[in-house]
Parts: structure tokens; C-alpha cells; sequence
């Protein structure tokens, strides 16, 4: 048996790197599939200031289908953790909605995410959710982000015993032309 001084050529099974394509070759149906007919308005929030002992962020925002004809798109809410240690995931999926539109209609969603539900594994294999600051985004996908607003998770860090609040729920209130 002979070693080798070389590197090992071995493609990594995931990346922490946020847009990094691992399979170039899929890269130009993601570019594709994010052409979108709806318009998406910029995030609202009900406090940007949570604290991360108890409650939820709380996140609103408009879309309106800007086509000429009847639209079904996917809204997609990411969180990027800010504070984020070397090695986390840039941004994982909290939420997403179905949504259908005709041309001219726009749709008000209001999407709940339980503090729970932002927490991290630690080193240690526990689930904490920790002071941070944290970036929520909407989208397409998550090559396709189209607004983005930050929220504050304050007060001491707390190890999360039992599994928690971990389901966002999304509500959806469309605005028809008439």
C-alpha cells in the first residue's frame, strides 16, 4: 500500500456556503425556476425586538401577481443566523406558503415563527436558542431572495429540554379584483 501526499479529491455531501452550487450542472434549472410573476413588498414585523424565552417573530408582507394571467408561486421564508459560528448553516427554511394569484390580485401573509423553532444544535448535542440577531428572507428559493428584514432575539440563552414549538403557520388573506 502506497500514501499519497495529495489532497483528497473527495466532493464534500454539503456545503455551509450560501449560493455555492455543488452539481454546476443543476445550477441553470434553479436559474430558471426562479423567474417569478408575483412582486413581493418589503417584510413587516410586529417587534423587532423578541424575546427568546417565550413568543414568536412574527413576519407580514404583500405579494401581487404582475402577469397578464394566473399565477401559482411558492413563498419561501428563510432565516440566516448573523451571529452564526463558523460551520452553521447560512440559512435554513422556516416557512413557506403556497399561493395563488390572478393577474392584478395581491395576497397579504403573515407567517408566525415560534422562538422554538430558532434554535441551534450546540457542540455539546443540546438545542439552544440563543441571543442573536437574525436576518429573515422571502423568496422564490433561496438563490431567488426578494426581501429581507432582521429581528433581534433577546435575554439569556436557554437549552430547550422538551422538542418546543417547532411548526410555523402562515396566514393568508387575498385581496380579489372585482
Amino acid at each position: 500500500m502506497t500514501m499519497s501526499s495529495e489532497p483528497s479529491r473527495q466532493t464534500p455531501r454539503f456545503s455551509t456556503t450560501f449560493n455555492s452550487a455543488l452539481y454546476h450542472f443543476l445550477q441553470h434549472l434553479q436559474r430558471d425556476a426562479v423567474k417569478s410573476g408575483f412582486d413581493y413588498g418589503p417584510l413587516a414585523f410586529a417587534s423587532k425586538r423578541v424575546k427568546n424565552c417565550s413568543g414568536e417573530v412574527i413576519v407580514t408582507l404583500e405579494v401581487v401577481n404582475r402577469q397578464t394571467c394566473k399565477v401559482n408561486e411558492i413563498v419561501r421564508l428563510y432565516v440566516c443566523d448573523k451571529t452564526a459560528q463558523p460551520g452553521r448553516l447560512v440559512h435554513a427554511l422556516k416557512g413557506f406558503q403556497p399561493v395563488e394569484l390572478e393577474a392584478g390580485e395581491k395576497a397579504r401573509l403573515t407567517f408566525r415563527i415560534p422562538v422554538d423553532m430558532l434554535s441551534v444544535t450546540g457542540d455539546d448535542g443540546r438545542r439552544w436558542v440563543r441571543s442573536s440577531t437574525l436576518e429573515f428572507r422571502v423568496g422564490t428559493s433561496g438563490m431567488d431572495i426578494r426581501s429581507s428584514g432582521e429581528v433581534t432575539l433577546e435575554g439569556p440563552d436557554r437549552i430547550l429540554d422538551t422538542p418546543g414549538r417547532c411548526v410555523s403557520l402562515c396566514e393568508v388573506w387575498q385581496e380579489t379584483r372585482r
